[in-house]
Order: C-alpha cells, then structure tokens, then sequence
C-alpha cells in the first residue's frame, strides 16, 4: 500500500507533482520582455498626453482655472483614451459575439428576460418551410391555370377569326 499512497492514481506520477507542470510557457526572460514592453508603452502613452505647456487664459473662468494645471490636463487626456480604448474594445467584443451568434444560429433568441426555446424555433422553421412548400405548390397550380387561360384564349381567337359573318 505505501506505493498507492506515492502514486496518483493510473498515471504513475508521484503525488507531489499532481499540480505542477513540467512545460512553462512563461519563462523569465519573456516576462522580463512584456514588462519591459508594457513599460515602453506606458512611457509613450505618458510622453504623448503630457502637455508641453498650458498658457494661463486672460479672463479665467472655472473650466480655465481647473485646466490651467499640466497633470489635470494630462489626467483629462488620459481618461478621454481610455473611455476611448474601452468602447473600441467593447464594440469589438459586440460585433464578434454577434457574429459568432449568427453563426452558430443563436442569433436574437434570447433578449434580456425573455428567450426562444430551441423547441419553437424548431418549430417556426418547420411551419416555414410548410408554407414555403405550400406557395411553391400553389405557386405551380397558378402557372398551369395562366397557360390553360393562354390556350384558351388563343383557341377563342382563332375562332373568332374564322367567323363566318364576316364572309
């Protein structure tokens, strides 16, 4: 029994090793990369909202008085391109998950409370294709009656052009 207790389960791995993985995508020097990078980043962010210089106004009102701060001025950028770069990725997420939606053939079947069953959606789409059978059919009966009238008509001109009144 003591190698049941070493072991973890049919694997044959010992017991210590059950949560740790021997391949790791995250190694030192690439983490050290993605600081450096996102510090690259944030550096360039911070040099391109900072304002050079903000000029006192003649005749200050409250909006001067409250702008007439560089990192009030840099804050208000800042949090413009955020609000920007949210609704970026927030339209982004919305077109794709409704892309995906309609792929999939989920789209508009739920809306907030309310959702369609599966079961009713089935369901319309089979009263859909009945009664798009059923135009069709109705569809070919009509056009067979337009070439019977045709006929008809046809036959009656000739008819009445060998009247014999007109002799």
């Amino acid at each position: 029994m003591a190698d049941a207790d070493s072991t973890n389960g049919a694997a044959g791995k010992p017991a210590d090793d059950a949560g740790e993985s021997t391949d790791s995508a995250a190694t030192p020097a690439s983490m050290a990369f993605v600081v450096l990078l996102m510090l690259a980043i944030g550096a360039g962010v911070f040099l391109a909202l900072w304002p050079g210089s903000v000029h006192p106004a003649k005749d200050p009102g409250f909006g001067d008085n409250v702008f007439a701060s560089s990192p009030v001025v840099f804050a208000a950028r800042l949090i413009l391109l955020s609000a920007g770069v949210v609704l970026a990725v927030g339209a982004v997420f919305a077109i794709a998950s409704i892309a995906k939606l309609w792929q999939a053939g989920r789209w508009l079947t739920r809306f907030g409370p309310f959702e369609a069953a599966p079961e009713a959606i089935g369901t319309l789409a089979e009263e859909v294709a009945f009664w798009r059978a059923s135009a069709m059919e109705q569809d070919e009966v009509a056009q067979e009656l337009r070439d019977r009238l045709q006929e008809a008509n046809a036959l009656l001109d000739t008819l009445l052009s060998d009247d014999p009144k007109d002799d």
